[in-house]
C-alpha cells in the first residue's frame, strides 16, 4: 500500500491493481510448481513394466510398459527367447554434499538400481529410471536367469515398477499445489484502506477476481499502527498491522521494505493523533 491522499480529515492508502495481480500470480505459480512436481512424481513412480515369457511354439518374451498404473499404455517389445542371454542388475551412484554444523560439508552417497535384459546384440532395461530396492531387483534378475537356464519352466511373469507409496507423496504434492493456487486465486487482497475522520470510520476494501467487500471499524477503536517481526527459516519478516483497543489486530497488505512499512504506520499514527 501507498499513501494516495492525505488531508487533516482523510488518509487514503491503496494497492495498485498491478501489484495485487503480481502477488496473486506468485501464489498461482507456486501452486503450479507443486502440482507439476506431484504429477511428475506420479508419472515416474507409476510407470510399470511387465515381462512375460513363454516356452511354446513361439518361444518369445514380451516386454510391455504402461504408465499411471496401467491406464496409459507405453511400448510393447517382443524378444525371441533364443536371443535372450540373461539379465543383470545395473547400479548408479550419486553423491551430494550439504553444509552441516557451520562450514562443514557432509557428503551423502546413494545407490539406485534397475533390471536390464541382455540379448545377443543389445541391452534392454526393464525401466528407464533407477530406484532403490536392491534385494527385490536381485531376486528378479535371478528369476529371469533361472528361467533361461531351466528349460523345464514353461512361463515367466514379472512386474517391475509401480510404487504406490511414492505416488501417494506425489498426490499430496498435487493436492498442496492445487490448494495453494486456489486459495491464492480466491484470496481477497486489500485494495484500499481509508481513514475518514468526518464519518469516524476506517474502511478496508478487499477484492479477488470475482468479488469485493468492504469492512469498517470506528476510528476510536484503533489504538495504533505498528510493524511487527517474525523469524522465518532464513531471515526476519516484517508486517504492518493495526492494533485495536480490544487487543485484536488487523493485518495490512503493505508490501515492500521494512522502512516503507514503518513509514506507512508512522503516517497512520500521526493521523490518529
Amino acid at each position: 500500500m501507498k499513501i494516495t491522499e492525505e488531508t487533516p480529515t482523510l488518509l487514503k492508502l491503496e494497492n495498485s491493481h498491478l501489484m495485487l495481480s503480481w502477488k496473486r500470480m506468485q501464489g498461482v505459480i507456486l501452486g503450479f510448481i507443486f502440482f507439476g512436481a506431484g504429477l511428475s512424481t506420479i508419472a515416474l513412480a507409476s510407470s510399470r513394466t511387465n515381462l512375460t515369457c513363454y516356452r511354446n511354439n513361439e518361444e518369445n518374451c514380451e516386454v510391455k510398459s504402461s504408465h499411471l498404473f496401467g491406464f496409459l499404455q507405453g511400448t510393447n517389445d517382443e524378444i525371441p527367447l533364443n536371443k535372450l542371454e540373461g539379465a543383470t542388475l545395473e547400479s548408479r551412484t550419486s553423491r551430494r554434499s550439504r553444509r552441516s554444523g557451520g562450514s562443514r560439508r557432509r557428503r551423502r552417497t546413494s545407490t539406485t538400481y534397475r533390471v536390464t535384459l541382455i540379448t545377443n546384440n543389445d541391452e534392454i532395461p526393464l525401466t528407464n529410471s533407477y530406484s532403490s530396492g536392491q534385494s527385490s531387483k536381485e531376486r528378479k534378475v535371478n528369476e529371469i536367469n533361472q528361467f533361461i537356464n531351466d528349460s523345464s519352466q514353461n512361463s515367466l511373469h514379472l512386474t517391475q515398477g509401480g510404487n504406490w507409496l511414492v505416488s501417494g507423496f506425489g498426490s499430496l504434492f498435487m493436492l498442496a499445489g492445487g490448494g495453494i493456487g486456489y486459495a491464492t486465486w480466491k484470496r481477497k487482497f486489500q485494495l484500499q484502506c481509508l481513514f475518514d475522520r468526518d464519518s469516524g470510520q476506517m474502511y478496508l476494501k478487499k477484492q479477488n477476481p470475482s468479488s469485493s467487500e468492504t469492512e469498517s471499524w470506528a476510528i476510536e477503536e484503533i489504538q495504533e499502527a505498528e510493524v511487527v517481526s517474525k523469524n522465518s527459516s532464513k531471515k526476519k519478516q516484517y508486517k504492518a498491522q493495526l492494533v485495536l483497543k480490544s487487543g485484536e489486530s488487523i493485518k495490512l497488505d503493505v508490501f515492500g521494505s521494512r522502512s516503507h512499512k514503518e513509514k506507512i504506520t508512522q503516517s497512520i499514527n500521526e493521523f490518529l493523533g
